[in-house]
């Protein structure tokens, strides 16, 4: 009896291994077919989308990208006979490319579509769900839409960490997109720097220090040393970021090309002109050959080369490159976009120099009025035109407005960028004098001297902002007869 209820027990087990097997073997089975299905549902979308090219359907018409994406955005809306991770898959990939072509208001949707499919997931994948919220959140971005984008990265970001170390690269690469928002559509370049680092260390422990994640990375992490007015380390950065975009891709990538621009940037800063205008035209060079003359990556590259062009003297060349990214911007990211304020700043800056005060004052007013709309009430782009409408309204004469601009200027600086910030010292400079010019010296001369002695610690004695400080000051003491301190304030070092 024990015998035969061994066996009787023997034959149950290995039927139900053997039911084990067959089930897993049937499972794999069907994930196979599943991902058969899925190939051939994407083959015969992309045959169909890329139909448009054939020459019995074109009939001498050249198609472009963006007819095709057209088409496939087209032939993807309300598709429901494709598998919903098909679909998913088919709106991401064409919204990003919609993105990456500048068209952001035609890529939201898309990615609103993924977002939706994505949540209905059964077993709910998180990791798929904070991958999607993300791209929506940069399309918002990109669109202007910065409340909306926010409130997406926070969701990406909670979404992701809840995975823990199975989504430790994902989770870096949303920490990576969080810190380019906070600084450029927060100007919080601390936190900025903080996100960067946490996702640099995620890196460095998960894939290595060698990968184009590190590198764009780097690149960030340079731009948020940069606001905070530490140039060599921004260099650093950028230099390391570089090295790696050449020793792992080609140098047409489009990552490469960011970096080669921001290192031109900071050159510039740090008065490096001749290497500054080498790379940045290297930048504009690859950016015009992947994406074409009137993509919005180019409207930077140009606005960039309209500041070297500026501290190098050249204002006709400056205005020219300057208008180019304001005519881009306007033309990809239409007028309300907070980029275009940034550009209508910089060209008001140039005419400023050139002393047509009407358009200064015109275009700085203009800028104010974009970034009311686009940007927070309290953000340094909105300080800096400030200051700069202060400045303008200065040089017209109508120095109560002017001095009110100059104090609200310092307001946002000192609460954004800090007592130390080159950006606290200019307005602290510009309003020192303006009160000079009202007669209010006993406040006006300290407040010049000290911010002229920040300027020269923080960007030195050739940097636009010290040399005007440096002038005025001078002018000053010899209006006053003081010819021995004006001596002294010329004899004055670099301090940095």
């Amino acid at each position: 009896m024990v015998a035969v209820a061994a066996a009787f027990l023997g034959l149950a087990l290995f039927a139900g291994a053997m039911f084990w097997e067959n089930h897993r073997i049937e499972l794999a089975r069907e994930a196979t077919a599943q991902e058969r299905d899925r190939a051939q549902q994407v083959s015969a979308f992309l045959v169909d989308v890329f139909s448009q090219a054939d020459p019995f359907n074109t009939q001498g018409k050249e198609p472009t990208a963006k007819d095709l994406l057209d088409r496939g955005a087209e032939k993807i809306s309300g598709n429901v006979s494709l598998q919903p991770e098909v679909r998913a898959q088919l709106l991401e990939s064409i919204g990003l490319a919609y993105r990456r072509q500048g068209l952001s208001d035609r890529a939201i949707p898309l990615f609103e579509q993924a977002v939706a499919i994505r949540r209905q997931e059964r077993p709910l994948n998180n990791g798929h769900v904070a991958v999607a919220v993300a791209n929506l959140a940069r399309a918002h971005t990109d669109a202007g839409h910065l409340i909306s984008a926010e409130a997406y990265l926070d969701q990406a970001v909670t979404l992701s960490q809840s995975g823990g170390d199975a989504q430790a690269v994902q989770t870096a690469d949303i920490l990576v997109q969080f810190g380019n928002f906070a600084l450029d559509a927060k100007s919080d370049p601390a936190r900025a720097a903080q996100l960067f680092g946490k996702a640099l260390n995620i890196y460095r422990a998960t894939i290595g220090g060698q990968n184009l994640q590190v590198a764009s990375t780097l690149t960030g992490l340079a731009s948020a040393t940069l606001w905070m007015d530490d140039y060599p380390l921004a260099e650093r950065y950028q230099r390391e970021a570089l090295d790696i975009f050449q020793a792992t891709v080609s140098r047409n990538y489009p990552d490469n090309a960011v970096a080669l621009a921001a290192l031109g940037y900071i050159l510039t800063q740090r008065e490096k002109y001749v290497e500054a205008e080498q790379v940045l035209n290297e930048a504009l060079e690859i950016e015009r050959k992947v994406f074409g003359a009137d993509n919005a990556r180019i409207a930077q590259i140009e606005s960039d080369l309209g500041v070297l062009y500026d501290r190098e003297g050249d204002m006709t060349r400056a205005i020219t490159a300057t208008q180019t990214a304001l005519k881009i911007t306007r033309d990809r990211r239409g007028s309300g976009h907070y980029m275009v304020g940034y550009h209508l700043d910089a060209l008001a800056n140039l005419y400023l120099k050139i002393n047509d005060l009407p358009t200064a004052e015109a275009d700085a007013r203009q800028a104010l009025a974009v970034y009311a709309q686009a940007l927070p009430a309290r953000h340094l782009y909105v300080a800096s035109t400030h200051q700069l409408l202060g400045e303008v309204l200065l040089r017209r004469g109508s120095l109560a407005a002017a001095e009110a601009e100059l104090r609200v200027a310092l307001d946002m600086a000192l609460g954004l960028a800090g007592a130390d910030s080159w950006r606290t010292a200019r307005s602290e400079a510009s309003l020192g004098w303006v009160l000079i010019q009202r007669d209010n010296a006993a406040e006006g001369e300290p407040m010049l001297v000290a911010a002229r002695s920040k300027l020269l610690a923080a960007v030195g004695p050739q940097h636009p902002a010290t040399q005007q400080a440096t002038a005025r000051l001078v002018e000053y003491y010899r209006a006053h007869h003081r010819d021995a301190d004006a001596a002294r304030v010329l004899a004055a070092p670099d301090k940095r």
